[in-house]
């Protein structure tokens, strides 16, 4: 069940951002029109404008009107705009008044817009939530928005400090409690440091059998927590002959070892990796098995690897 809400999650999200470019740079009067044309077609597919020619932060204050808009698809094609503001910008301030921007999204009456804004988020450095956003999320989290178990693992990120007091007394009041958001909370913990958290976390997973279930669905969130014991465990699983995984290769039934798509987990987070990675996310290489030893020998000449912990 969790495989497939996260499949239909990540199609929604690929529909909306697929093609998201104007061929022109747009200025203030351009975002208008284009808004005029949603508001229109509502229910038509709008390419995302993604080149502006003027300043943005003009036009994320523009945007403000559009993202409390009555029509779901204006507000939701004001988020996407907003995110767009900062793609190969450097300019610290925008992107910290984004941030605030977008988590005004966990407020939309429409639940696939608090989706779409919580998966934003995630691409944000810690530096860019400034502390009105902490707050922010500090505030978010007792109302129980759609996505609240994002929300919870994104609280966990950003906010540590604060987010431990907020969790643990959310826990203990029984606001968090159905499987999801409780499994995000207890992972959010373990990320702040929370030692039982993560006790817990890994005696969960350890009681799993080792399989594409475990890898799709439960490494990405060991690879969340940041934390040693789980980068240690998944190291251990790395190592592992044995082939409880299903090849990439739709045509084949042959098992392969886990190894292969736990290495491509791990090259992101670890500073110094071995290995180079793509531009789509994988491993930058012709030759998988060479690939998998080298990332092994890595490990085994680095026993004091380094976390990176400064992004989601």
């Amino acid at each position: 069940m969790k495989s497939i809400f996260k499949l239909i999650t990540c199609s929604v999200i690929v529909l909306f951002f697929s093609n998201s470019s104007f061929t022109q740079e747009l200025n203030r009067k351009g975002i208008q029109s284009f808004f005029k044309d949603v508001i229109s077609n509502p229910d038509s597919y709008h390419n995302t404008p993604s080149d502006f020619s003027t300043n943005k932060l003009e036009i994320l204050n523009d945007l403000e009107v559009y993202r409390i808009d009555s029509i779901d698809a204006v507000r939701k094609y004001a988020y996407l705009i907003a995110n767009n503001l900062i793609k190969n910008d450097t300019n610290s301030i925008l992107k910290q008044d984004v941030v605030n921007f977008l988590l005004k999204g966990f407020n939309d009456s429409n639940s696939g817009i608090c989706g779409i804004v919580s998966d934003l988020l995630k691409d944000y450095a810690k530096k860019c939530y400034d502390n009105k956003a902490r707050n922010k999320i500090l505030e978010l989290l007792y109302l129980t928005p759609p996505y609240y178990h994002e929300l919870i693992r994104l609280a966990g990120y950003v906010n540590p400090d604060s987010t431990l007091k907020s969790i643990t007394e959310l826990l203990l009041s029984g606001i968090i409690k159905s499987n999801e958001p409780y499994w995000a909370a207890k992972l959010a913990l373990a990320r702040i440091g929370d030692h039982a958290a993560m006790e817990f976390c890994m005696k969960q997973i350890k009681m799993m059998e080792v399989n594409d279930d475990l890898v799709y669905d439960y490494v990405p969130d060991l690879i969340y927590t940041h934390q040693r014991e789980a980068f240690d465990f998944l190291i251990g699983l790395l190592n592992s002959n044995e082939k409880n995984c299903e090849s990439s290769n739709a045509e084949s039934t042959e098992m392969i070892v886990c190894g292969y798509r736990i290495m491509e987990y791990l090259a992101p987070e670890i500073k110094d990796f071995p290995l180079k990675i793509s531009d789509s996310g994988d491993i930058d290489t012709n030759d998988y098995t060479e690939a998998l030893q080298i990332c092994r020998d890595w490990f085994l000449q680095h026993p004091d690897y380094k976390i990176i912990n400064e992004e989601y």
